[in-house]
């Protein structure tokens, strides 16, 4: 019998990962002044106008929103009606006040901006933050990327939009990147006195380091859902960046497509091209200009290479030869709608005989409504046919220890 796995951010809770949500806060909230210093020596070598026309002349530390943009004056009003208490403890006015937007003034917004948006190393100053954005609704963030992807094919001539993008990327990439980058250089002063600069001055390393057999393995061999997880599938899809979904088939790249990009790829200009590095014996040339290639938090993804389309021709034959999809750690949520597609399809043309749905339920002694949450996930799939529908089970699952996670994995092995 052939399984087919996919596995989303929540596959890596346990492994000290961000889940969906606190990503989206990470990326497309928080502006990273000190990331962006270290970014303005990073391109110090790889722009210039001896480079060509399509390579950017300078480099411009500059984030998706401000103070005065309306990205922001949104977010500003949502927490209005959903949080007024913070804005009124920030801004010190009534609760009648910063319900209305209209009420508040420009240095309003730019003490909300700074106290919301600008990354702290205050721990409390970034709690906050994080509960604070919570109230945002699950699209807030949607239209915000793609309308920076043009710029990528002239970068000279929108060199503000087109740095905005990289800034994001290199936002994303160190959002999921310093977890593991901690282990490895946490007790070096000169990491932790600016781990962006160090991990930039030392990106071949830190590539090759990340997606050593030897790392993934030694990291997901513990108590996890990986190790659980471990030779029980035929092939393994992921829009996770990191390297250790591979090691449930052993890093056999071609049991495992990745959907998302990797840490280890990196997107080259002018070519449109992208290149992964996780091998030892390929390495970043100094003078590339490059930033980190990740298909991120946006309904819309860019196809730029025929690579990126193989790794989905991967995927969509798998689930056409498939008896079985299992899904873990992954909500088919809007931003992912082809893959959620893909995987109806599936269902619907009877490629798949079942859909196995591992759903997080943080409290196993709390009832658990598996005949909604079918009828919720068929929804998010497109599948309304009925034996199509019949294919699904929702399976309610708190960490990889929960009875019955254990016991399907074990039914799997057998």
């Amino acid at each position: 019998m052939k399984r087919v796995l996919i596995v989303g951010a929540g596959a890596e809770v346990d492994l000290g990962f961000k889940s969906g949500p606190s990503f989206t806060q990470d990326t497309f909230y928080r502006q990273k002044d000190i990331l962006y210093g270290a970014l303005n020596d990073f391109y110090q070598n790889r722009l210039g106008s001896s480079r060509g026309e399509l390579i950017p002349t300078s480099y411009k530390p500059v984030f998706l929103s401000n103070s005065r943009g309306e990205a922001f004056k949104k977010l500003v009003t949502n927490l209005g009606k959903d949080a007024p208490e913070y804005l009124f403890k920030v801004l010190n006015k009534s609760f009648d006040t910063v319900s209305n937007d209209e009420n508040l003034t420009t240095a309003d917004y730019e003490t909300l901006y700074k106290e919301l948006i600008i990354e702290s190393d205050d721990t409390d100053a970034a709690r906050r933050q994080s509960v604070t954005l919570k109230s945002l609704p699950d699209d807030a963030h949607f239209g915000i990327l793609e309308q920076y992807y043009s710029a990528l094919i002239n970068p000279n001539r929108h060199s503000i939009r087109f740095w905005k993008l990289v800034n994001f990327y290199w936002s994303a990439f160190f959002s999921i990147a310093l977890p593991i980058t901690d282990g490895f250089y946490g007790k070096l002063d000169s990491y932790n006195k600016n781990h962006y600069a160090y991990v930039l001055s030392h990106l071949n390393d830190t590539v090759h380091k990340m997606f050593d057999p030897n790392h993934v393995n030694q990291r997901t061999s513990a108590d996890c859902y990986y190790s659980a997880f471990h030779g029980k599938f035929d092939m393994v899809v992921t829009t996770n960046y990191t390297p250790y979904a591979a090691s449930i088939v052993d890093c056999n790249n071609s049991r495992i497509a990745c959907l998302g990009g990797k840490l280890s790829q990196f997107e080259h200009l002018p070519e449109f091209e992208y290149v992964d590095y996780s091998n030892e014996d390929r390495n970043l040339e100094d003078n590339a200009c490059v930033f980190p290639y990740l298909l991120c938090q946006s309904p819309v993804k860019p196809v730029i290479s025929i690579a990126q389309i193989d790794e989905f021709a991967k995927a969509a034959r798998a689930l056409r030869d498939t008896d079985e999809i299992v899904v873990l750690g992954y909500s088919f949520c809007n931003e992912d709608a082809h893959i959620s597609s893909m995987v109806g399809e599936a269902l619907r043309d009877g490629h798949a005989k079942k859909l196995t749905y591992f759903s997080y339920w943080p409290d196993s002694n709390l009832p658990f409504d598996r005949t909604a949450a079918s009828a919720e996930l068929a929804r998010r799939l497109r599948v309304t046919n009925e034996s199509a529908t019949d294919k699904i089970e929702v399976v309610p699952v708190t960490n990889c220890r929960s009875n019955e996670f254990v016991n399907r994995c074990e039914e799997w092995t057998a």
